[in-house]
């Protein structure tokens, strides 16, 4: 399949792989405003070489109402066009993607928080640490408004592993959010701890989140008191 896959890639123009490369990157769906947004290839150029991935059987059309966006037709094509990316090379691309989508989609884009968050934290260290932490949590917590309180943790997890903020509030944000998660799987003494840990982090930034937060909190409390009674 691999071979067939290459043999295919290597009939493709130049402008055809290079636009398929930063697709790849995008995901395995894809829009054709972001790769337009790039500023790498004029409209024309882009639309000829979907067609020719498409004749070559490489990529698929997705029809979501009005709009037309495109997926790799194969998960070992995706494979295949990620394998000709160095990580440095990879981390850059995500980066272009992620200030692609900002043009793209303008104020917008916060809808699509979850991919924008994945963007900036592929990126790495190129991405700023508060934009990609923020987006992070902004992508917990409209996880944690459609009940995915799993997906919300995953993304609290990662950005956890961002120690370079700058803002003192954010930390408390992330904080808030993830015991926002934790409460909605029933986790409630770790969704206590977290929450605290929150209300002493945004207090000492001055937000005025915390206030809201020490309500949860304190819900959270009288809750287990009433439970410890009976």
């Amino acid at each position: 399949v691999r071979l067939v896959i290459g043999r295919r890639l290597e009939r493709l123009t130049l402008t055809c792989r290079a636009v398929l490369t930063s697709a790849v990157v995008i995901g395995s769906r894809f829009d054709v405003a972001v790769l337009e947004a790039l500023g790498e290839h004029t409209e024309e150029e882009l639309l000829d070489a979907l067609d020719a991935a498409m004749a070559a059987q490489l990529i698929v059309e997705h029809r979501r109402g009005r709009e037309v966006g495109y997926g790799f037709a194969h998960d070992l094509i995706r494979q295949t066009l990620l394998g000709t990316l160095s990580m440095p090379r990879r981390q850059r691309r995500h980066l272009k993607i992620a200030a692609a989508m900002h043009t793209a989609f303008g104020d917008r884009v916060t809808q699509r928080a979850s991919d924008l968050a994945y963007h900036l934290y592929q990126a790495g260290a190129a991405a700023d640490p508060d934009e990609t932490v923020k987006m992070l949590t902004l992508a917990a917590e409209q996880a944690v408004g459609s009940a995915a309180y799993a997906e919300a943790l995953a993304h609290c997890d990662r950005a956890t592993t961002i120690d370079e903020v700058a803002d003192r509030a954010l930390p408390g944000h992330l904080l808030r959010v993830r015991g926002a998660a934790l409460k909605g799987l029933g986790r409630w003494a770790e969704a206590r701890a977290t929450l605290a840990q929150a209300l002493d982090v945004l207090y000492a930034a001055g937000d005025p989140t915390a206030v809201a937060v020490a309500s949860d909190l304190a819900f959270l409390m009288i809750w287990a008191t009433e439970n410890r009674r009976a």
